[in-house]
């Protein structure tokens, strides 16, 4: 009797632990029909055989948002203070404005001793001259300073972070230190940047002691953009206090952005009959300041391929609804990247920040046509490479600053639901 009871009381216990499991299932089906009904649904299709395609409804079907900008007003620095000791170094900056926004907002600190006879250091916040070339407004890329760069400290955040400050001692591009490990104590409040800096860490990573005097130059920047001013403090001593308030130029200020530049009105794609494809597409503004404007098409073979799960876009912030097999990643009318996937390469342009130009790619360009419209032109071989069944192909877009998340997306359902489902669900 007592074996029957102990029987049945297992097959009640089995059955209280299958209901929450057969609920969860259920959930997750439920996930996933609404996953694949709303968000794997392309809205851009070119079907086979048909030379244009307008993509309606482009100001419904996308998802827009905008991070908070500041007024480049705001980093102009009206002085600097160094305190040093054998050890480390006391910098209070003191701006016009505020630092506060890690969305636009850095500050450079550049140390080393003295040049000898009057020499100049340069510092460049790209070597690639096209870049400027595109650009509506002047940019001061390159400052100048009197003293080595031996040492070079970002601060890119007005909080320590996992991606600032950054340190640089051993190589211009790479940084040696990020984040806490860097030992930089920062305060931001107010008008006021208050920076304390291991200068025996970082000459000791350099291999050399700590000079008798060392100077330091500030610089405060737009984030992919320049820099906006620099003030140098000279030959600054142990145990000695230091503050200059004097420039050698005045501050550089730049337009804001016009955030409907990033906004697509209409898209329009036209195949020629001898397998040409044109995007043509049109903005709610003109894009006047590609400084802060990347724009990123991916092409699909249509009928969908299997998906790759977490598959992100270039800012790694938004989740794509299928895998791309070409992609391009427009930074200026003639600064232009672009690759295959080859099924399984879905890396993302990570040369920008050494290289010096960025050739135009074979078969692709990109127009300019007046009134807020533009194209971007793909000759047959490089169709070829992502059409599908009777040549159709779906595409996705994006706009917005580099490293950041897309300011619109168009071409599926982009919400942020969406977005996290892409990313989780395995198909």
């Amino acid at each position: 009797m007592r074996g029957k009871l102990t029987t049945v009381k297992r097959k009640r216990q089995r059955a209280v632990l299958l209901v929450p499991l057969v609920v969860i299932g259920l959930a997750l089906l439920g996930i996933s029909i609404y996953a694949r009904r709303r968000c794997r649904v392309l809205y851009c299709v070119a079907a086979g055989g048909v030379a244009s395609v307008e993509c309606t409804d482009a100001t419904t079907r996308q998802t827009i948002r905008k991070i908070r900008l500041t007024d480049p007003r705001e980093l102009v620095i009206q002085e600097v203070v160094v305190a040093r000791d054998h050890d480390k170094a006391d910098l209070r900056i003191t701006l016009q404005g505020h630092f506060d926004n890690e969305q636009d907002q850095n500050i450079y600190v550049f140390i080393g001793e003295e040049n000898t006879a009057g020499e100049l250091t340069s510092y460049s916040l790209s070597s690639d001259t096209q870049y400027f070339k595109d650009l509506a407004y002047p940019v001061r890329n390159t400052i100048q300073f009197s003293h080595r760069n031996e040492i070079r400290l970002g601060v890119m955040s007005p909080e320590i972070s996992n991606y600032s400050p950054q340190v640089y001692i051993h190589d211009p591009v790479y940084a040696d230190l990020v984040g806490k490990v860097t030992n930089v104590r920062l305060v931001s409040s107010g008008n006021e940047v208050s920076l304390e800096i291991p200068l025996a860490d970082y000459y000791q990573r350099l291999g050399k002691p700590v000079p008798a005097a060392v100077s330091f130059t500030v610089a405060s920047a737009r984030d992919y953009v320049g820099f906006i001013d620099q003030i140098t403090v000279t030959n600054v001593a142990g145990q000695e206090t230091k503050r200059e308030t004097k420039k050698a130029k005045p501050p550089s200020l730049y337009p804001p952005l016009n955030y409907d530049s990033h906004v697509f009105k209409r898209v329009t794609i036209d195949r020629s009959t001898a397998g040409a494809t044109r995007i043509r597409f049109t903005t709610n503004a003109e894009i006047q300041d590609w400084a802060q404007t990347d724009l990123h098409f991916f092409f699909v073979p249509y009928p969908l391929p299997p998906s790759v799960r977490g598959l992100s876009d270039p800012s790694h912030s938004l989740n794509l609804p299928v895998a791309w097999s070409y992609y391009c990643g427009v930074y200026s009318p003639n600064r232009i990247f672009c690759k295959s996937s080859n099924g399984s390469d879905f890396t993302y342009d990570s040369g920008y920040a050494k290289r010096t130009e960025l050739a135009l790619p074979a078969g692709v360009t990109f127009h300019t046509l007046g009134n807020a419209e533009y194209s971007l032109e793909l000759e047959p071989q490089i169709v070829s490479l992502f059409k599908g069944q009777d040549g159709q192909f779906a595409l996705l877009m994006t706009a917005g600053r580099d490293g950041f998340a897309p300011t619109s997306a168009w071409g599926w359902d982009c919400s942020r639901l969406c977005s996290a489902l892409n990313g989780l669900l395995p198909f």
